[in-house]
């Protein structure tokens, strides 16, 4: 399966700490970053807030060895679960996108990449 997050998403779940505790690491993931493949050894940990990202299998070891592997899917799941802020990317006509901004800051929100 493939899970679509923005960067900045991709940026706070990569910077986590307690989602990524001392030893563990992932591997084997096709990362699209809009549309685009990226190369093997690619830098992941600031990509720009506004990219679209696709990311394809994977997996996560939590610990020495493999005995806590799991999908990257499922720990990426489990972690957005436990946060209390979300992500989301909307369109809208260009004539309404300074009220749409202003809307999401009146209500405490931030704009990414705009």
């Amino acid at each position: 399966m493939s899970i679509k997050v923005t960067g900045a998403e991709w940026n706070r779940f990569h910077g986590d700490d307690a989602a990524w505790p001392e030893g563990s690491w992932y591997d084997d993931v096709e990362m699209l970053i809009d549309g685009i493949a990226l190369d093997d050894g690619a830098d992941l940990s600031s990509l720009p807030e506004e990219s679209q990202i696709t990311l394809n299998g994977g997996f996560v070891v939590m610990s020495e060895g493999y005995r806590d592997r799991k999908s990257l899917e499922a720990h990426f799941k489990a972690w957005r679960k436990k946060q209390t802020t979300v992500f989301f990317t909307c369109s809208a006509p260009r004539e309404m996108s300074e009220a749409i901004k202003a809307a999401i800051l009146a209500a405490g929100g931030k704009v990414h990449g705009l």
